[in-house]
């Protein structure tokens, strides 16, 4: 299990909050992140490294893009997988996240997936799915998960984890599009995070900005595609 947690400074992480999401149904967790880490302009503070390091790079104004990054915004941290994890890697590095939180006694976890739209009943927009030891916000009136439901992929390994280690943490699973990336849903649990930390991270350029985000997770999602099908050929990349 070749997977490394590489830190640019040392931080005191006792007490901060865990934040993740991956690219599930909407890619709801995935866009929520990363408009979170956008939108506060979070500090980089370090990377993930694995075994099966996904081949792909972009460049931003400053720095090369890596596939797995941990960025931190006052008291909360979130790590930003760029690329879903390959399944056969997925629990090894949930199982060291999750190691890593409780070991550094971070507070509490956050993690962020989608539900499948068509299960909406009325006007609720989203389900939690709390572990025993989460202390759920009775002002929020947030409503569990059907017990006939089932969360699967990194979010689930995640919260199997922490509740083996009786840590708490909880899963936003806002309603969203199967099938197309939905950046609403992921302002749905933006709003809920707003609410239960006392933020005011903005999420008005997320919904304004629906249409373009779309389009740049279906051309990130061709690249990923490509290489895994061939991935001797890398000249549309270099």
């Amino acid at each position: 299990m070749n997977i490394e947690i590489i830190l640019k400074r040392r931080v005191d992480l006792e007490g901060k909050i865990f934040i993740t999401g991956f690219h599930g149904i909407g890619y709801t967790g995935y866009i929520a992140v990363n408009h979170i880490i956008e939108s506060t302009k979070a500090e980089l503070l370090g990377y993930v490294t694995t075994e099966q390091y996904p081949p792909i790079v972009s460049l931003d104004e400053n720095r090369v893009l890596t596939p797995y990054e941990l960025f931190m915004y006052k008291d909360f941290i979130l790590f930003l997988p760029r690329f879903q994890p390959p399944p056969s890697e997925q629990n090894d590095l949930m199982k060291i996240l999750t190691e890593w939180t409780v070991k550094n006694r971070f507070k509490e976890a956050i993690l962020i997936g989608g539900l499948d739209s068509k299960l909406k009943a009325g006007e609720e927009k989203l389900r939690v799915v709390p572990t025993s030891q989460f202390k759920m916000n009775n002002k929020l009136e947030l409503k569990k998960l059907d017990r006939n439901l089932y969360v699967v992929g990194p979010l689930a390994i995640l919260l199997a984890y922490y509740e083996i280690r009786d840590f708490p943490a909880i899963a936003l699973l806002p309603y969203a599009q199967r099938g197309r990336p939905d950046p609403l849903a992921a302002a749905t649990a933006i709003q809920v995070i707003n609410q239960l930390y006392d933020l005011d991270i903005s999420t008005e350029q997320l919904i304004k900005d629906a249409k373009q985000i779309e389009q740049e997770i279906a051309q990130l999602k061709e690249q990923e595609e490509k290489v895994q099908r061939e991935p001797g050929s890398l000249a549309m990349y270099v």
